[in-house]
């Protein structure tokens, strides 16, 4: 069985101002510190992969904050799956597998490598992170997902960006980034 998880990252915002944003939405989350500028989170009800409540709360914390949101599901570790939410628009989203569920073996689908590095200042790496979302070398969605995190310099250990709400809940807490996970209920 491979890994089940969404995470959030959002680029330029703190820890207490994506808690904040979490609470007076009545999200259950966790918030993790901020490092490369990065604050990553991961929210209950979007960890079961539920699409209406990941938009939801990717649209709502990218608005209020007037930030870049870029959200990752993996799924049993074959389909990796993202939306890149700015300023409460969905502006990018990407499918490595469509129709995979369905049983079909179709080519990755959408994916806007300039949108990615505009969002998280990386333009330099525009043709590495398109090779990294068109290439069909990846067996594990995961893998494709630390490759990008590292092209999009998020510079967070393999830990925070490879976890979810529920992982966290059982006791499997990130490590490697100073400070604490903020509980938010």
């Amino acid at each position: 069985m491979g890994n089940f998880y969404v995470n959030f990252s959002v680029r330029g915002a703190d820890q207490k101002s994506v808690a904040n944003c979490l609470w007076s939405a009545n999200r259950k989350a966790y918030v993790a510190p901020a490092a490369n500028n990065v604050t990553m989170f991961y929210e209950e009800e979007s960890d079961s992969q539920d699409q209406s409540a990941i938009e939801e709360v990717a649209c709502r914390v990218s608005e209020s904050l007037e930030l870049p949101v870029f959200v990752v599901l993996n799924h049993d570790d074959s389909i990796l799956v993202y939306w890149l939410y700015d300023k409460g628009e969905l502006v990018d989203s990407y499918d490595s597998a469509p129709g995979l569920l369905d049983g079909e073996k179709n080519p990755p689908d959408g994916g806007d490598a300039q949108a990615l590095c505009k969002a998280f200042g990386v333009s330099g790496n525009l043709k590495k992170v398109r090779d990294i979302l068109t290439t069909n070398r990846y067996t594990f969605a995961m893998d494709r997902h630390l490759d990008l995190a590292s092209a999009l310099s998020l510079g967070l250990p393999h830990d925070y960006v490879l976890t979810g709400y529920r992982s966290i809940e059982h006791g499997q807490r990130p490590e490697g980034i100073p400070g604490e996970l903020v509980r938010i209920e």
